[in-house]
């Protein structure tokens, strides 16, 4: 599997716009962590073990799972486990990262198929995990790529503005027009101006993410 440390430099390496965009992509969708929501959403720690280790893997350190719980993606869950130290994983009722889970996935269907197996427009299964992003460094690869898209999309201080210059750039990398149906049109759109509030929220709480995580965000 690809590493932390193969994203930095690939991102370090982009030349262009675009060619950041596919890195940064590349980060969020083919990534062990992303593909394994569902899974971590559903399962306890033991099951999530047992069952997807490779998918374990990547919320094995308990420091990780505050992390995503700091940044809103995450619940501690204590109907997996009433002992809040375990710190058991679900989503959030209020869901802030649902809508750009969904443009990831329609992204991947269309931009990455070579890597998946596709189901109605959806995600059902990934062909080569070693081309994937994986183990404790997939969470960091994810929420390093999701900064980076927010650093070059978001306006600071206003919780949905767009930088339209770039912006016009990376539908013309997702190729939006060519998307058959409206619906996933509408959902890309939604998935990644819903990127505002993320960037306003990482953006809050950004020093305890680099004191849990080490995270060097900023960077």
């Amino acid at each position: 599997m690809k590493s932390l440390s193969d994203f930095e430099r690939e991102l370090a390496q982009a030349s262009t716009l675009e060619e950041e965009f596919k890195v940064v992509f590349e980060g969020l969708i083919l990534n062990t962590f992303t593909i394994g929501l569902g899974k971590i959403n559903q399962l306890n720690l033991p099951t999530l073990e047992i069952r997807y280790p490779e998918i374990y893997e990547t919320v094995k350190d308990k420091s990780i799972r505050e992390v995503l719980i700091k940044i809103g993606m995450f619940d501690v869950d204590v109907f997996k486990n009433p002992d809040k130290e375990a710190v058991e994983l679900g989503r959030p009722m209020v869901d802030k990262y649902g809508a750009l889970i969904d443009a990831l996935n329609t992204i991947g269907t269309y931009r990455f198929q070579e890597h998946f197996k596709t189901a109605f427009g959806w995600i059902d299964s990934v062909e080569n995990l070693d081309r994937f992003y994986g183990g404790r460094g997939a969470v960091k690869v994810f929420l390093k790529a999701l900064w980076a898209l927010c650093m070059r999309l978001c306006r600071s201080g206003d919780e949905y503005a767009m930088n339209e210059e770039d912006y016009i750039k990376l539908k013309s990398w997702l190729k939006l027009d060519e998307i058959e149906y409206v619906t996933h049109k509408r959902r890309i759109e939604r998935g990644i101006r819903r990127l505002g509030s993320i960037c306003r929220e990482l953006e809050r709480r950004k020093r305890t993410v680099k004191k849990k995580l080490g995270l060097a965000l900023s960077s």
